[in-house]
């Protein structure tokens, strides 16, 4: 072979070479994109369905018997404890009234007797506070100074359980409740809960559950 052809032979090889590389390293970047890229695509992609915390969606039902389970657990840890709680629809209805609101805070409160309630309180999207001239109670309504005096009595470590509206909604429109019943309840690991469901309604069908506790979750005044 002369030093002519090799020479040349040995260019083509080379043009050829490198057009396969570069095809190869185009299709690698296309199929296989790099740890940041897909870092930043999972954020915007999950950012996108993210409405935040407090939001209108938290809360859904469960089924009969896991409910039941879950009173008969409390009621077994604390036999002499209240067990249940009721609500007036129309002082839920209130709170809702107001289009800052994205779901109620229930509060565990405790009197100057002793006694324990579970106060409303509306909450923005942001977790922070709606006031209220007045707070509903099982035995009618307080002031707002009051039902803060209450809530910083209680001493226990959850101290509210928070509902968007749509579980409020389920209740007060779908199944037209006129008051809504608070079941105390400890879930399969001990976890306080909070199950709502149609106080006219003696032995219900489901429950509301998966509200966001505080802590760790709570809201801003």
């Amino acid at each position: 072979m002369t030093i002519q052809r090799f020479i040349f032979c040995a260019l083509v090889s080379s043009i050829v070479i490198g057009f396969v590389d570069s095809c190869t390293d185009q299709r690698m970047s296309q199929a296989d994109p790099s740890p940041t890229q897909t870092s930043q695509s999972a954020v915007i992609s999950a950012g996108a369905s993210i409405t935040g915390v407090f939001n209108e969606a938290v809360g859904k039902p469960i089924d009969r018997s896991t409910a039941l389970r879950w009173i008969d657990n409390f009621i077994k840890a604390n036999p002499k404890a209240t067990r249940e709680y009721v609500i007036d629809a129309s002082a839920l209805k209130e709170i809702m009234a107001n289009a800052l609101c994205t779901g109620i805070s229930l509060n565990y409160a405790t009197d100057s007797l002793g006694a324990l309630h579970i106060l409303p309180i509306g909450l923005d999207r942001d977790g922070k506070v709606l006031p209220m001239q007045t707070i509903a109670t099982q035995a009618g309504k307080i002031d707002w100074q009051t039902s803060r005096q209450w809530i910083g009595n209680y001493t226990g470590y959850i101290r509210s359980h928070f509902f968007g509206t749509m579980t409020f909604k389920r209740l007060l429109v779908d199944q037209r409740s006129s008051f809504v019943r608070v079941s105390l309840a400890l879930n399969d690991i001990g976890s306080p809960q909070l199950l709502l469901s149609n106080a006219s309604i003696a032995s219900p069908s489901s429950f509301e559950d998966m509200s966001t506790p505080c802590p760790p979750v709570c809201s801003s005044n």
